[in-house]
């Protein structure tokens, strides 16, 4: 009700603008038009017709100008903001630049991530920086090979450390053939108008080893630098089914990561990395479980057992409901002691 009490209220503000004000009167009345559905906006632009004789269609077409005005006016807004986000930022990270405690800062932040491993979280954060270091040709970036037995914690660790870098300079595969590797998306086109697959300045991990060695094999000549740019050819089908002959580039040299169970690895792969393995002691198992806190999971675990136990049995007599409680209970407590006492060693 208020709402249309405002309105009219306009509309009988327009008896007293002269004809010089008039056009912006009406943009002001328009502009609180906007979001309104399609039967309201439809009558009271009647009602502004009838006050101004102002047709429907040229009011209409000011509403369609006011939406494009306001949708620049929102756009320039967030990039303002974007932009004065950006400049914060960007005078932040000069600052960070020139602070000579810059390396244990920066291991502090990895800490909020990755338990212990600390030469290593480091070590795997610099090689991934090494993509944007300015270097002659010939000297490719850090390259990572993580060796460790199954579930320890490899996939954590590098995903972990490269959460600190943007989305955009990032490629992460769980897995590659050699013609996957061909039927990537494109960059950009060359002169001779063969699709470019630019690796400058970007992150390439592979999940597991195994999954990207035929790709590695494509691509051992530009990670050690060896050329900048290699071209591959394949047979694919046109429309009409007949084979063509294909090519692709793959241009630049990413810093290169990957992690596995095995600890021997092809010469070439092993003179291209940096080989590092995590850390499997009683200690290290003890601070990851005191840092994500188990015995509460734990806890928590059986108290949703106890919970679905007393549901089972609400319909049993009283006896079998206050055995299956205490034993639950004692259960909980027992595997909380226990696992405490391992810890401990």
């Amino acid at each position: 009700m208020t709402d249309e009490i405002n309105f009219d209220e306009l509309i009988g503000k327009l008896d007293s603008v002269s004809e010089q004000e008039l056009p912006a009167a009406i943009k002001h009345i328009l502009w609180h038009l906007l979001d309104k559905d399609v039967v309201t906006l439809e009558m009271r632009l009647k009602k502004i017709n009838e006050k101004t004789k102002i047709t429907l269609a040229t009011l209409k077409e000011r509403m369609a100008s006011l939406r494009i005005e306001r949708s620049r006016y929102i756009k320039s807004q967030e990039q303002k903001k974007e932009k004065d986000w950006t400049q914060e930022h960007e005078k932040q990270a000069e600052q960070l630049q020139q602070d000579p405690e810059i390396i244990p800062k920066l291991a502090t932040a990895l800490d909020k991530f990755i338990v212990g491993e600390t030469n290593k979280k480091l070590l795997s954060y610099l090689n991934a920086f090494s993509t944007k270091l300015k270097r002659d040709k010939k000297t490719p970036p850090n390259h990572t090979r993580l060796v460790s037995p199954a579930a320890a914690g490899k996939t954590h660790l590098i995903g972990s450390t490269l959460e600190f870098f943007p989305k955009e300079n990032k490629i992460i595969l769980g897995g590659s053939s050699r013609m996957a590797l061909k039927y990537g998306e494109p960059d950009y086109t060359d002169k001779d108008d063969i699709p470019v697959i630019d690796f400058d300045g970007k992150i390439l991990w592979f999940l597991e080893e195994k999954g990207g060695e035929e790709s590695y094999d494509i691509l051992r000549p530009i990670l050690s630098r060896d050329q900048e740019e290699i071209t591959c050819q394949f047979v694919n089908r046109d429309e009409t089914g007949r084979n063509i002959l294909q090519k692709v580039k793959f241009r630049g040299c990413p810093a290169y990561f990957t992690s596995t169970t095995k600890v021997r690895a092809l010469e070439e792969t092993e003179t291209r990395t940096f080989q590092l393995s995590l850390t499997l002691t009683p200690e290290q198992t003890k601070a990851i479980v005191e840092k994500n806190d188990i015995t509460k999971i734990i806890l928590w675990f059986t108290g949703i057992q106890i919970v679905l136990r007393l549901v089972y049995l609400s319909e049993a007599d009283l006896p079998s409901l206050v055995s299956g409680v205490c034993i639950l209970a004692v259960n909980a407590f027992a595997i909380n002691f226990f696992f405490k006492k391992f810890l401990q060693g």
